[in-house]
């Protein structure tokens, strides 16, 4: 099946290199919210998040529960995830706190 099945969500941009490629990861970036989004051969999906503005360090986060070997279902949740995901709103907390 071809990733362009798979991925409907018109915010992401393949962004794979060739070492990605050669692991058999494959990477997106969101450009609605400026995340990354990669998935892993070893069943990994994982969220990449700006830890700043200058856009050099992320923080990573799994979004899948448990290992997902199917290719197609590890596409499948990044286009699931990355079309509902809002973006990162900072800490709510420390707002809330603030007021």
């Amino acid at each position: 099946m071809n990733t362009l099945n798979i991925i409907t969500n018109a915010d992401l941009v393949d962004i794979t290199n060739n070492v990605h490629q050669s692991n058999g990861t494959r990477m997106f970036y969101d450009n609605r919210t400026g995340v990354m989004y990669g998935s892993y051969t070893n069943g990994d999906v994982r969220r990449f998040i700006p830890s700043d503005s200058t856009k050099v360090s992320y923080n990573c986060y799994n979004i899948n529960n448990g290992k997902i070997m199917d290719s197609q279902a590890r596409l499948a949740l990044i286009n699931q995830k990355s079309t509902l995901y809002l973006g990162y709103r900072g800490n709510q907390r420390q707002r809330f706190i603030q007021r």
